[in-house]
């Protein structure tokens, strides 16, 4: 089962950042690096609480382990970090860790109001681990096309179970939902039954469906 990632109700901003305190898992997620190091502290302290570690979210499909660390370092010295990737298809999975050599630059962070990089708003996030008995019962959905109905969002995924709710989070810059969104559904084992499928295709585009879990803010 995984682990570790991130958020979002349809053009609800202060529920976005409420629910995105969510990770996924590092341990299935292969590292988006040529450096066979980059990832290891992370992935060696998944099920472990560190205040020197940093979830990443809505990163571009172009950003690589080494753009994180490069922009991340201008806030402290970064020990390790790691954009997490599809185990199949190598690709991006849209999210990352940071972790610093120091707490304090994670405060550094966060003061900040908007990151930008690869000209998309990101969404760093202070990370926790997950303890073994909080049900793992959404998804996050990347790769979504914003004027795609929630209509067919629902029809898509309800085939493998019944859907609590869909957060479809809201750019207010660009008027415009976000290119991804949060599925809840009723059961941990229905979240399993949508990750076994590594693609997901809705209106003839490939998406990708990544189990989630609650991080602090």
């Amino acid at each position: 089962m995984s682990d570790e990632y991130a958020n979002g109700t349809e053009n609800n901003d202060a529920n976005y950042q409420q629910e995105y305190q969510e990770g996924l898992t590092e341990g299935d997620c292969p590292p988006q690096s040529t450096d066979p190091d980059d990832g290891n502290r992370i992935n060696a302290s998944k099920h472990d609480d560190d205040d020197r570690k940093l979830f990443v979210g809505g990163l571009s499909w172009e950003t690589e382990t080494q753009h994180i660390k490069e922009y991340f370092s201008k806030f402290g010295e970064v020990m390790d970090c790691v954009v997490k990737t599809d185990p199949e298809t190598t690709k991006s999975r849209g999210f990352g860790f940071v972790l610093f050599k120091e707490q304090n630059a994670i405060d550094k962070v966060l003061a900040v109001s908007t990151h930008s990089l690869h000209g998309r708003n990101i969404d760093p996030k202070r990370a926790k681990a997950r303890t073994a008995r909080d049900p793992v019962k959404k998804v996050f959905v990347g790769g979504l096309d914003p004027d795609l109905p929630v209509e067919a969002i629902r029809e898509h995924f309800s085939v493998h179970g019944k859907i609590e709710e869909i957060d479809l989070p809201f750019d207010k810059a660009k008027n415009q939902r976000r290119q991804f969104c949060f599925i809840t559904f009723e059961s941990e084992k229905v979240v399993d039954a949508v990750c076994e499928e590594a693609k997901q295709i809705i209106g003839g585009k490939e998406l990708a469906a990544l189990t989630c879990r609650m991080i602090d803010t």
